[in-house]
């Protein structure tokens, strides 16, 4: 009787931290996602209207889309690097090189760091700049030796493991709609779902990792907060 007291204590627990830091994470994903609607509707305003706008082309760097992108990856480094101050030893150190890898991730929508390297590949003797995902592998194996620890720490925290891994899985599709764009260069209708699609898989999935490390983050201060 005492121990099922005890796990029903520590259910009501988790679950009325769960409820306080998910009620703000979920405004914010549903603002980000508003914003990130916008953003893909501008695009095809855009091209149905034949009016090209550069400023909201998907296909195009250094406009609104990349900027927007940009700043959720930010998003998700951030979560990471404050996640990581409430934390210790490895599971610090696991944070900060999940924050680290979403960093690199942002810089490269503003540096153009993965577009420099399929250049690069394309002039190369022998390049098929369609193999550029193959120098990301070792970025994703570091990223695969955190998310242990990352996933363990949002789970203990009252978060959802479900949806970090969609939102990993939304960013995997993101980059492989993006390694195969092209071979639809022509196909005009198959090319312009591509580019939807791998932007909203990027967007989707940055936001949801943001409402779920905002959501554990909140719900860490609020189990220290003096009662």
């Amino acid at each position: 009787m005492a121990e099922a007291r005890a796990r029903d204590e520590s259910t009501g627990w988790r679950g009325r931290l769960a409820l306080e830091g998910a009620a703000p994470a979920v405004r914010t994903v549903a603002l980000i996602l508003a914003v990130d609607a916008a953003v893909i509707l501008l695009h095809g305003l855009n091209s149905l209207t034949g009016a090209e706008q550069r400023l909201f082309d998907l296909d195009l760097e250094q406009n609104l889309p990349t900027w927007v992108s940009s700043i959720q990856f930010f998003g998700v480094a951030l979560c990471a690097i404050l996640l990581s101050r409430q934390a210790a030893g490895m599971q610090q150190i696991a944070w900060r090189v999940f924050a680290g890898i979403f960093l690199f991730f942002s810089l490269d929508e503003l540096a153009l760091l993965h577009e420099e390297l399929v250049d690069r590949i394309a002039t190369s003797p022998g390049g098929d700049s369609a193999f550029w995902p193959v120098f990301y592998v070792p970025l994703g194996l570091v990223a695969l030796l955190s998310l242990a620890v990352v996933v363990g720490d949002v789970r203990r925290s009252g978060g959802s493991v479900a949806l970090v891994v969609a939102g990993l899985a939304l960013l995997g599709g993101a980059l492989v709609l993006d390694a195969v764009a092209t071979t639809f260069v022509d196909k005009p209708f198959l090319f312009e779902l591509e580019l939807v699609f791998e932007e909203a898989f990027e967007l989707v999935g940055t936001a949801v990792l943001i409402g779920v490390l905002l959501a554990s983050l909140l719900n860490l201060l609020n189990a220290r907060r003096p009662s």
